[in-house]
């Protein structure tokens, strides 16, 4: 199965649930969605895209084993952390999809992740004060 088709599946189960948008930072979900197998790295998948928010150590690999994937350079200086830099990019989104008339409902596949980094990120979403739901076992179930 492609990686379109298995992303394509996760979007239908989305929509069953209202959503739009997940975020996916378990390592072994976002190789079975986008075909990055590099060992830093989150996935965000959208309606019409997704993204890979990765470092400079694995810009060259995403760039070959994800071309269709558009790929957020995160630089450690500018944010910190990847919850920082993902913050803005859903904000945006949901703004777009506000001015478009649509809703934007996002998720976090909360599997596999620390509480640590939930507590992070969520303080990041808060902020930033975009709206979030919890996904558990979606991405799991489709493989």
């Amino acid at each position: 199965m492609s990686y379109q088709k298995r992303r394509n599946a996760l979007l239908q189960s989305l929509k069953e649930d209202a959503l739009t948008t997940l975020l996916i930072t378990e390592p072994k979900s976002r190789q079975y969605l986008s075909g990055f197998d590099g060992s830093a790295g989150w996935l965000l998948v959208h309606q019409d895209r997704h993204i890979i928010l990765t470092d400079g150590r694995y810009w060259d690999q995403v760039e070959r084993q994800c071309p269709e994937a558009e790929l957020f350079r995160f630089v450690p200086a500018e944010p910190q952390t990847f919850s920082a830099a993902v913050a803005p990019i859903l904000q945006g989104d949901c703004a777009k999809a506000e001015s478009a008339g649509t809703t934007c409902s996002f998720a976090i596949e909360t599997d596999g992740m620390t509480l640590s980094l939930f507590r992070c990120l969520t303080k990041a979403l808060d902020e930033a004060g975009v709206e979030y739901t919890e996904s558990e076992g979606r991405v799991t179930r489709l493989r």
